[in-house]
């Protein structure tokens, strides 16, 4: 798998999770059991047809908005999925089995791990790792992914849409290739990229900033009607 699609999975990662993944908030920021050490998911990805959340996007050079809707539920491969829509009209599709929350890339075909049943305060887990090795003529290319996911601490935020108790969550992610020929490396590259997204119980991603500092802050948000 060649650069560009490793580019494509890990900047569409790290928008569904500052888009979708949807947790702590209100006034309840240890899930009701005293002690924060567990979360569910079921509480922190509300999904729903209908529900909808938008964003005030800050770069270096502009300010835009965006928004995204749970349109339907549509089935892939025998499972039922819900459907998000975003402003451009991509459409992202996520499933719940076992209370565990998984994203499907229709470029590989497969789903991927968003966010597990149940959860603490320091754990991680890793979404995508992905390996390959493709021979072309004389060439080989050897190619990786890995997306990890931490959640590190509870914070307060206070954002256009309103005051939050937010878990904080840390999403890295790693990718490169390397070609080669004859046992000599004609061509190597490799990335890391970083994102902080602060997530809020049943109401949604509340604000995400990523490495190249562009700020994602919620706006207004439709959920639970």
């Amino acid at each position: 798998m060649l650069k560009k699609l490793w580019l494509a999975l890990a900047f569409m990662i790290s928008i569904l999770l500052a888009l979708l993944i949807v947790g702590c908030g209100g006034d309840d920021d240890d899930n009701g059991n005293g002690n924060g050490g567990s979360y569910s998911a079921s509480d922190y990805f509300p999904l729903a047809v209908g529900w909808s959340w938008t964003y005030q996007d800050s770069g270096t050079y502009s300010i835009d908005t965006s928004s995204t809707e749970i349109v339907a539920i549509v089935e892939i491969g025998e499972q039922q999925y819900y459907a998000m829509t975003d402003d451009d009209g991509d459409t992202s599709y996520f499933l719940i089995q076992g209370g565990t929350v998984y994203a499907y890339d229709t470029e590989i075909d497969s789903n991927y791990l968003i966010i597990p049943a149940t959860f603490g305060i320091g754990d991680s887990w890793i979404g995508m790792n992905m390996d390959s090795t493709d021979t072309a003529e004389m060439t080989i290319t050897h190619s990786w992914m890995t997306q990890e996911t931490e959640v590190q601490t509870t914070e307060d935020i206070t954002v256009p849409a309103g005051s939050f108790s937010c878990l904080k969550i840390l999403s890295t992610i790693e990718w490169g290739y390397q070609v080669s020929m004859n046992d000599s490396v004609l061509y190597s590259s490799s990335e890391t990229e970083t994102s902080y997204v602060w997530v809020s119980k049943n109401v949604g991603s509340i604000k995400e900033q990523s490495s190249d500092e562009n700020i994602s802050v919620l706006l207004n948000y439709t959920v639970g009607e």
